[in-house]
């Protein structure tokens, strides 16, 4: 018997890492990480405004401020494009008198890598697109037609600009 148990402790041994020096043991861990699509919009201000001048002088009237400022972050898989659209919530509207000025006498020009230029409508038109995950930096500048026909007053106008992937 003790022939028996004396061949069983180097088994022991060795297996716990004593006669092989290392004292070592090791263990492993996996590591999950879930990372979903998803997208965010910052713009640089809340407001824009025009001042209109005499229609002769000019056919259509630049934004007051500086050029509007637009980053997307964004995330997505492979072979999904991130898409930027605005729209106007109304027409322009005069509070006071009810008088209207059509959303569409509003354009704008974009620079930066992957936006476009357009003309503002009630229905979602494309601002900007892209197909890879990151940061995407441009600046829009809003244009108001300058035509002779509109009614004095201050006119408003709220415009949303959403960014989404498909």
């Amino acid at each position: 018997m003790k022939t028996k148990i004396i061949g069983l402790i180097p088994i022991l041994l060795f297996s716990c890492g004593f006669l092989s020096g290392t004292g070592q043991e090791r263990s492993e861990v996996t590591i999950n990480a879930a990372v979903e699509s998803r997208c965010k919009i910052e713009v640089s201000t809340s407001s824009v405004s025009f001042t209109r001048l005499s229609p002769d002088e000019q056919k259509v009237i630049s934004q007051n401020e500086v050029p509007v400022e637009i980053t997307i972050k964004a995330t997505v898989r492979k072979n999904q494009r991130i898409y930027l659209r605005i729209r106007g919530l109304s027409d322009l509207v005069d509070a006071q008198t009810g008088q209207k000025i059509d959303v569409s006498n509003i354009s704008w020009e974009a620079t930066g890598s992957g936006f476009t230029s357009g003309q503002l409508h009630l229905n979602p038109r494309l601002i900007g697109s892209w197909n890879r995950s990151g940061v995407q930096k441009g600046t829009i500048t809003f244009y108001l037609q300058n035509r002779p026909d509109y009614v004095p007053g201050v006119y408003h106008l709220t415009v949303s600009m959403s960014v989404s992937t498909f």
